[in-house]
């Protein structure tokens, strides 16, 4: 009995060694991935790919197949079943926010062989539909990605299928944001690596009204960030990160990185970008979206220093008047009558009177009694006829008697239709119960009253 009792012990003791051996080794081979891991990303080399042999090394020792659902439990798989009932119309979930939270705790305490696992589990769970495996495994994707955005977006990248099917869209966008403010660099190689294995995700025409996985605003986001110290390589993104609208984006980086007499550096760096570009198409949408840039600068500066600027730049009347033609809203109101007089002297008739049909709505807006001086000093031209038309238009929605005056005080012919229109229809809406001033108007105007 006791050579019985000996044996046993003896072979105890020896599996026991066996074990703390494997489990030496095994801490070991971590902590030398773990020193590897450290040296590549010290020779610069992607961390994604050290991460990815990790996790395939451990997915060799977990099979779909034979692997029990572990932390993807019953407790797990009756609450996604309960809160699927309850969106359609059944009770609802006892205990919600415990069991969630529950749920949240067992996915964010995984490391990222157990995530993968889990993921696994959930995509061979037969208790559930299609809907609730992918609304799950969002869940777990999301979860994974808020905890930190870089270890999410690489254990999401080990499920190519369910990339495909976009499992996950506006949390791809946050993740890469929430990576390069750490590590710029490994968001923009992840980025340019998703681009390339994914291109037809990535390429929807339809990108501005759904935007798949929201990826486009990722990339602008990193641009901008890029932007804030180096201009210029921000605007060769564009072209390195694709793009798909660099109108928009050009506006972006000038905002971010323009700062106070910094502004005519910034052109020549927009105009060496558009040399430099192969697209002429993009470019001359580019330069556009810049020059409409710089004319809100012009406007902030004020009329003396916005023409210094102008002629500093060199630029041609047609950069001028892309430049200028949507001043008025951030134009100081002392300075639209300086403007008016500078774009009628400076630019060709037919572009001078498309800007100050603008100025003059936005002006009257902001003071239409100063506005009303001004044209009292004007000389009788058509242009002041057309200017008399637009304020009279504008001051009838609060003024409807005095754009009567105004319009009336201008020669038959030069009235617009659409300025007495518009002031017969508020002579109405004013005056519902005495249509009287609104009839006689139309009669003198010859406006057809049904």
């Amino acid at each position: 009995m006791k050579r019985a009792t000996l044996a046993y012990l003896t072979l105890v003791v020896s599996l026991i060694a066996v074990v703390a051996l494997n489990i030496r080794r095994q801490g070991q081979a971590d902590e030398k991935l773990s020193f590897l891991h450290s040296k590549a990303e010290a020779l610069g080399i992607g961390s994604s790919s050290v991460l990815a042999s990790k996790v395939d090394r451990d997915r060799k020792v977990t099979t779909r197949s034979s692997t029990p659902l572990g932390k993807f439990d019953q407790e797990t798989i009756q609450f996604i079943k309960e809160k699927s009932a309850a969106r359609n119309g059944g009770p609802a979930v006892a205990n919600l926010q415990d069991r969630q939270n529950r749920i949240t705790d067992i996915i964010q305490s995984l490391n990222d062989s157990q995530f993968h696992q889990y993921i696994l589990n959930v995509l061979d769970c037969q208790e559930l539909d299609d809907k609730e495996r992918m609304s799950h495994c969002e869940l777990a994707f999301n979860l994974a990605m808020k905890l930190d955005g870089k270890d999410g977006l690489l254990r999401y990248m080990q499920f190519p299928d369910l990339v495909e099917k976009g499992v996950v869209q506006g949390a791809v966008c946050y993740s890469i944001i929430s990576w390069a403010r750490s590590d710029l660099e490994g968001a923009i190689s992840f980025t340019k690596d998703f681009m390339s294995r994914y291109p037809d995700l990535i390429s929807d025409s339809s990108l501005r009204s759904k935007p798949y996985f929201a990826i486009e605003n990722a990339k602008t986001s990193i641009i901008k960030q890029v932007a804030e110290t180096d201009r210029s390589r921000a605007m060769q993104l564009m072209t390195e990160l694709d793009i798909k609208y660099p109108d928009d984006c050009i506006f972006d980086i000038l905002k971010a990185s323009v700062k106070a007499g910094d502004s005519l550096a910034a052109l020549q760096d927009v105009r060496e970008f558009i040399n430099s570009s192969d697209s002429s198409s993009d470019t001359a949408d580019v330069y556009e979206s810049a020059l409409n840039y710089f004319g809100g600068q012009c406007q902030k500066m004020g009329f003396d220093a916005g023409v210094a600027w102008i002629k500093e730049a060199q630029l041609t009347q047609s950069e001028t008047y892309q430049l200028c033609r949507n001043f008025g809203g951030s134009m100081q109101t002392e300075d639209a009558a300086k403007w008016i007089d500078w774009f009628n002297t400076n630019l060709p008739e037919k572009s001078s009177a498309s800007i100050a049909k603008n100025i003059i709505f936005n002006w009257t807006n902001s003071d239409y009694k100063a506005v009303g001086n001004w044209l009292n000093t004007l000389p009788a031209s058509k242009e002041k006829y057309l200017k008399v038309s637009k304020y009279a238009y504008t001051i009838s929605d609060y003024e409807p008697e005095d754009a009567v005056d105004w319009l009336e005080s201008i020669p038959e012919d030069q009235r617009q239709n659409e300025a007495k229109c518009r002031i017969y229809n508020n002579l109405l809406e004013k005056n519902p119960n005495d249509p009287s001033k609104a009839e006689d108007f139309a009669v003198r105007n010859h406006i057809p009253i049904q």
